[in-house]
């Protein structure tokens, strides 16, 4: 990842929230000036005309697409093109973040020296994303626990449907996957090897969203849905590092001080392992 290397050339900024300061370059983006508000173009048919205040808002986003795309290639290492009029759009959530399409809010808690909901909030008030939050947890729970696998069994006990799906897990709900029926058992299988973490998923059971209930559901979310979940450790995992994984994991996850020089020089090893 080309981005790691611009994130690595400044030390990260910790310690108290009232000292931070813009760092230069960083794992999304390049330094900006001023801010900049977000303008979305949309195409006219050929022989269509456009009035003077369309052609200077044309003009204004010929000219994000230019400073997008010179800031991005010097930034990552590679021709970019940028084109503002297909609709894309951002804008600065720090002097030096832009957001776009790269880890901004993981470079903001890894480096940055923010808890990771505090990220976010600034992350929402400039610019609606959707980051994923429990992907930036377990992967920081991975770089500070080390990354293992293990294997789940997950079970349908049914003799009458014609097919059993799961989505969820580690393929996200647009995905499925079947289960193999076991005629002898008269049930139905998936095996499956995860790493470390905390999953939820539900069964679809010719064609209809269920969950399992001889397995773990979760509290009902903010829109009534509920879902079978299951929780992956390693054989041999000490107490230290269940609880370190599940405060890493939970509702508000921070990083100490060292914990951070721990991820930063996890990085550092990742972009010296591509040269």
């Amino acid at each position: 990842m080309n981005c790691l290397q611009n994130l690595l050339k400044e030390p990260p900024i910790v310690g108290s929230r009232s000292m931070r300061r813009p760092s230069p370059l960083n794992l999304a983006m390049v330094r900006g000036g001023s801010r900049r508000s977000n303008t979305v173009k949309t195409m006219q048919p050929p022989g269509a005309t456009t009035s003077g205040a369309e052609n200077s808002a044309l003009e204004v986003g010929t000219e994000k697409s230019e400073v997008y795309s010179t800031n991005m290639t010097q930034a990552m290492g590679a021709v970019l093109t940028y084109r503002h009029e297909l609709g894309m759009n951002y804008n600065f959530i720090r002097p030096d973040l832009i957001v776009g399409s790269c880890l901004q809010l993981a470079y903001m808690f890894w480096i940055l020296g923010y808890s990771l909901n505090e990220g976010h909030q600034l992350l929402q008030s400039k610019r609606a994303c959707f980051p994923k939050l429990e992907a930036i947890k377990l992967a920081t729970a991975d770089i500070l626990t080390g990354l293992s696998k293990n294997t789940i069994t997950l079970k349908w006990e049914d003799d009458s449907c014609s097919s059993v799906e799961i989505s969820g897990l580690d393929i996200g709900w647009g995905q499925r996957i079947p289960l193999k029926y076991d005629k002898e058992k008269g049930a139905w299988f998936l095996e499956k090897e995860l790493p470390e973490g905390r999953y939820e998923y539900k069964y679809i059971v010719d064609g209809k969203w269920v969950c399992n209930e001889h397995e773990n559901i979760t509290k009902p979310n903010a829109d009534g849905h509920v879902n079978n979940y299951v929780q992956v450790s390693r054989d041999g995992t000490s107490d230290e590092e269940k609880e370190l994984r599940e405060r890493l994991t939970g509702p508000n996850p921070d990083l100490t001080h060292e914990e951070r020089l721990m991820v930063r020089e996890y990085l550092e090893q990742y972009v010296d392992a591509e040269h």
